[in-house]
């Protein structure tokens, strides 16, 4: 049951992160030079849209030739890592002096901040606060079953013939020390939504009752953190009431380093399926908690694959109902004066060291230049370069390129259907494969919202359940949780799921350009055996020459290396093998836009285009004069 209810919460947490990206993820990308009348092309591209004399005149940036060797840029950047290691190391060392000589986890983590950068503090911080809890109660901690590992750790750390240079890291052990408890009855009532808190509790208490309360109740040390983050996640307020009622020391500390379980919260709260429906419990569980209290210090992230914006989104939920929660930016204040020096030297690249690093990264700046979205191409006046692009494929595919609607919609109701799911499992006591979803209360859905669970759902399916295909395809064709094929830019983000494999054969492609769509990402992706299936059922599919085809999109992903890293129950294989020899078995046809992916493929990874080039030699280039990049952005 346990492993049902993990994999359900996974899958939303990747959906979220998948639509997080769907705007910026597999985009084409074939980079322009874009310029103005004499301004810097950075500076245009920063100042886009503000030019009210007219459109712009594009010029093309050479390709640079003033560059170190491939060879040369490749050991400048190993040694500045080299470097840059080494000040880490020269950091963990006096760090590790400074802790063993008496000074305090809270600190060292401060003198390292000011010294170097808070996530580096951050990080030495939580392993030398549990490193504090584990020498404070190591007599208590060999008590428990299966500590021997954790006790070998500390024995060896602290041998006086150790050469230890860095705080010693306790997570594994713990980890190792917590795994086999068993959890899996908590986690049906958690999700029941008729179970009683204090039934909760009670289990919690049980599975529990071998670890000793000193431990328990330690915000460091006690797995019970990840029970209140599940509490929180499945609004069982009351219940994570008692726990901190029992266990008082889980509140969070003053330490402003000691933020991990605070930006948990404030996530799964400002999550788009969390609502605050009692803001009684939720104030008293805040204020059990000391966050209330307290300053959370947090480093923004802000990477298009990823950011920690939920954080934001949940002190904004909070404070709008009247529970304030104080954040402070890492970034926008000054760092502390520490009362310990760390007197840390930072060794760099020499001044010529640097110009010529500066000289490799002009590649990359070329490339840059040579980007364009569409809105920046409507900003130039048609000369030939400019007008070679808007009738190139690359431009008639970002035209024509689908934008998902309704995404917060789509979100909410997938994580409305999930949760619906869970509780059914908890209240019946059942499986995934016992559940029967007809007899389910399933909200009014998209259809695009629709498609998406019938894939991720037909994943767990195959993942946690004995039923083969057919059956899994008839269980949710019955409650209408099924894809379409006017979806396949939709689908195309997940082509690398068996649970869209596991479809092909029951879509219904009216429109040619829809099996176009995802035919191209399944070679994006390059796993062959969906392609196949797909291209197969109807008859071999055929693209013309002003459009971009599997080929285009094979070439512009291509790796030599094939590392398969997901389920095999759940994943596809990417089998690039397979595609080369299809491709050869059905002759390909080059065109400008296979060889500038190519081009861009032997700048960026040359051993991969080293390799490519020995199937296809059709796609070696020479020049990149004329290459460009269009960005469906």
């Amino acid at each position: 049951m346990k492993k049902i209810v993990v994999i359900t919460s996974v899958v939303l947490v990747s959906l979220i992160t998948a639509f997080s990206i769907l705007s910026s993820k597999h985009q084409n990308s074939t980079p322009l030079t874009q310029a103005e009348a004499k301004v810097d092309i950075k500076k245009l591209k920063a100042n886009f849209g503000n030019n009210t004399n007219g459109k712009n005149i594009y010029f093309k940036q050479p390709f640079p030739t003033d560059i170190p060797t491939d060879a040369q840029c490749e050991e400048l950047n190993y040694t500045q890592y080299q470097l840059r290691d080494n000040n880490k190391r020269d950091i963990e060392f006096k760090a590790l002096q400074a802790f063993k000589n008496g000074y305090t986890a809270k600190q060292v983590a401060e003198a390292i901040w000011f010294s170097s950068h808070w996530s580096v503090a951050k990080d030495w911080y939580d392993k030398a606060a549990l490193a504090e809890s584990v020498e404070k109660l190591l007599p208590i901690l060999q008590s428990i079953p299966n500590s021997e590992r954790l006790i070998s750790q500390y024995s060896y750390v602290n041998a006086p013939d150790t050469n230890i240079t860095t705080v010693v890291d306790y997570t594994g052990s713990l980890d190792i020390l917590w795994k086999n408890l068993p959890t899996d009855t908590i986690y049906k009532k958690v999700n029941s939504t008729n179970t009683p808190a204090v039934e909760i509790f009670n289990e919690i208490e049980r599975t529990f009752s071998e670890i000793p309360y000193e431990v328990l109740n330690n915000n460091q040390l006690s797995p019970l953190n990840s029970i209140l983050n599940l509490l929180l996640t499945k609004q069982q307020l009351q219940s994570a009431i008692l726990l901190l009622q029992r266990y008082p020391d889980l509140m969070l500390s003053d330490v402003n380093f000691d933020n991990k379980l605070a930006l948990t919260f404030l996530t799964i709260i400002g999550s788009e399926d969390y609502e605050i429906t009692d803001l009684t419990e939720h104030q008293l569980f805040f204020t059990l908690l000391g966050l209330l209290k307290k300053q959370v210090f947090y480093q923004k992230v802000t990477h298009p694959w990823f950011s920690n914006e939920e954080v934001n989104k949940g002190v904004e939920k909070l404070n709008d109902e009247g529970i304030v929660i104080k954040i402070v930016l890492v970034d926008d204040i000054e760092k502390p004066n520490p009362i310990l020096q760390l007197n840390i030297k930072e060794s760099e690249l020499t001044a010529e060291q640097q110009l010529s690093l500066k000289k490799c990264q002009s590649t990359k700046d070329w490339f840059t230049s040579r980007e364009l979205t569409l809105n920046e191409i409507e900003t130039f006046i048609d000369q030939p370069f400019i007008a070679k692009i808007k009738s190139s494929p690359e431009f008639e595919h970002c035209k024509n390129k689908k934008v998902l609607q309704n995404l917060p919609l789509i979100k909410s109701q997938f994580a409305a259907v999930s949760k619906v799911i869970n509780q059914a499992i908890g209240n019946q006591n059942s499986s995934l494969e016992e559940l029967d979803l007809e007899s389910l209360d399933l909200p009014v859905l998209l259809p695009e919202t629709k498609s998406i669970l019938a894939v991720f759902i037909a994943r767990d399916y195959l993942q946690a359940t004995s039923l083969n295909e057919q059956e899994i395809i008839a269980r949710l064709s019955n409650v209408g949780l099924k894809p379409v094929s006017s979806h396949s830019e939709l689908l195309g983000e997940f082509a690398g799921l068996k649970g869209v494999t596991l479809w092909l054969n029951s879509l219904n492609f009216e429109q040619l350009k829809d099996a176009q769509v995802l035919l191209n990402r399944f070679a994006a992706e390059g796993v062959f055996e969906p392609f196949a299936i797909l291209n197969t059922r109807l008859g071999g599919v055929v693209f013309n020459d002003n459009e971009l085809d599997p080929l285009y999109f094979f070439i512009q992903n291509y790796s030599a290396l094939s590392i398969h890293s997901g389920d095999p129950i759940t994943y596809e294989n990417k089998k690039n093998k397979a595609f080369i020899d299809f491709f050869n078995r059905n002759g390909v046809h080059i065109e400008p836009q296979h060889l500038r992916a190519a081009f861009a493929l032997k700048i960026r990874y040359r051993e991969s285009y080293n390799r490519l080039i020995n199937y296809f030699p059709e796609l070696e280039v020479k020049s990149g004069e004329d290459y460009f990049s269009v960005n469906c952005r």
